[in-house]
């Protein structure tokens, strides 16, 4: 293999690892609220640790990432990939898509 081809190999292996990592979490989310939706204190104590406690810095990366799944929720209406168990949540993506669509995250 040549030098050119190891370092695109290394390439593709890491970027499979984090989308693999982006997967899991993405499961550990779905799981979590699959047992604790509509549980209040479940829900203020996850706002709370992520809007209070956690580091300035990661909290644009997590707004950063939250503004990405309302974005795929706002294409996703837009597929007409839906029914009434998600629709507020495709109505409510498509407000926030247009509210910030020149909205930019920086990196501090």
């Amino acid at each position: 293999m040549t030098e050119s081809e190891q370092r695109e190999y290394d390439r593709a292996v890491r970027e499979r690892e984090q989308a693999d990592k982006g997967e899991r979490l993405a499961d550990e989310i779905a799981n979590a609220l699959n047992f604790m939706s509509g549980n209040e204190p479940f829900e203020k104590a996850f706002v709370e640790k992520i809007t209070r406690r956690t580091h300035p810095t990661l909290q644009q990366g997590t707004a950063q990432l939250f503004l990405a799944v309302f974005k795929r929720w706002a294409e996703i209406g837009d597929e007409g990939r839906y029914d009434l168990r998600n629709e507020d949540t495709i109505e409510a993506a498509k407000k926030i898509r247009e509210a910030l669509k020149e909205h930019y995250f920086r990196f501090i």
